[in-house]
């Protein structure tokens, strides 16, 4: 997959996975600055199921992640936290969409998404 920050986007980091090309899954681990925006493009078709593990971030701290997927996907988005000491999940809880980007920077504390099904 590529990833670019969209302040350069003609300048992508091409990640290649830590998985042999035979696995199943595939696991990427890029390092993000903090308050910037990125898009994330596959160099195949889009995964089923993507998982994030955000790390290091304090109160506050946000970035904002775009992913390339083909128009007519339909999503599911779930957040949960990973607690390692009972080896479970807490907080689990669904995102729901918005209608426009500009709705989504307005609500950055809730669990909101926008899919722009015109640009994929």
């Amino acid at each position: 997959l590529s990833i670019s920050r969209d302040e350069y986007p003609d300048k992508p980091m091409v990640l290649r996975g830590i998985r042999s090309q035979t696995a199943p899954s595939q696991q990427y681990q890029p390092v993000l600055m903090m308050s910037k925006s990125y898009t994330v493009h596959w160099n195949g078709p889009a995964p089923r199921e993507t998982v994030l593990s955000l790390i290091n971030f304090d109160q506050g701290d946000w970035a904002l992640l775009g992913f390339c997927y083909p128009n007519e996907t339909v999503f599911q988005i779930t957040s949960d936290i990973y607690n390692k000491q009972n080896n479970g999940f807490d907080g689990i809880e669904d995102y729901g969409p918005v209608s426009s980007i500009s709705d989504l920077e307005k609500r950055q504390q809730e669990r909101k998404y926008f899919f722009d099904k015109s640009a994929g």
